[in-house]
């Protein structure tokens, strides 16, 4: 390959540029806030903040979940799942009240039915009146940027499911805004 004055130029310098030239184009193009420089990641956060973060999940989260059902709630972390403290379920102050998942009460709404031989129903009667209980998944509190972090919250009821996502600002008093970005049926 020959330079500007006509001398062979080792192909390599030409691809040393190139890199520097995405290195350059790379960070100018970083995304910013209001000129404050390239975003940073939010610092882990202690167990009082992300319980803080969990109860306000929830409780923007019964918008869309308004039935007056008993709201049954596991923790999840990675394959690992847990029930709530009691500090968190206290927190709530719902009505009916939150439970963890191992005290949650039947759920009768299903896509199948079992039957006998003479095809009369096996199983329990839903009871007359009877809301099934909101099961809950919640994800740990994963920060997004500095002063935010994101919260996943797989519901369903019955035969009935919904993927909430929620942002909170993670500094008291902390607030969260949840919204549906999946639902249906299974």
């Amino acid at each position: 390959m020959r330079g500007p004055l006509g001398r062979h130029q080792p192909e390599n310098r030409v691809r040393y540029h190139g890199v520097i030239g995405l290195v350059v184009i790379f960070n100018a193009c970083a995304p910013t806030r209001a000129g404050r420089g390239p975003l940073s990641p939010a610092p882990t956060l202690s167990p009082e903040v992300e319980r803080a973060v969990h109860v306000a999940a929830l409780k923007s989260a019964q918008f869309f979940l308004n039935l007056p059902a008993p709201f049954c709630i596991v923790l999840e972390r990675g394959s690992a799942r847990r029930d709530p403290e009691p500090e968190l379920l206290r927190a709530l102050a719902m009505q009916p009240p939150a439970v963890p998942m191992n005290q949650c009460p039947p759920t009768y709404g299903s896509w199948v039915i079992t039957v006998d031989s003479a095809g009369r129903p096996l199983g329990p009667e839903r009871p007359p009146g009877y809301i099934d209980p909101y099961l809950l998944g919640v994800s740990p509190a994963v920060p997004i940027v500095r002063d935010l972090v994101s919260v996943r919250i797989d519901a369903s009821q019955g035969t009935r499911f919904w993927i909430l996502y929620c942002e909170a600002v993670p500094k008291a008093p902390v607030h969260a805004s949840c919204g549906v970005t999946m639902q249906g049926s299974s």
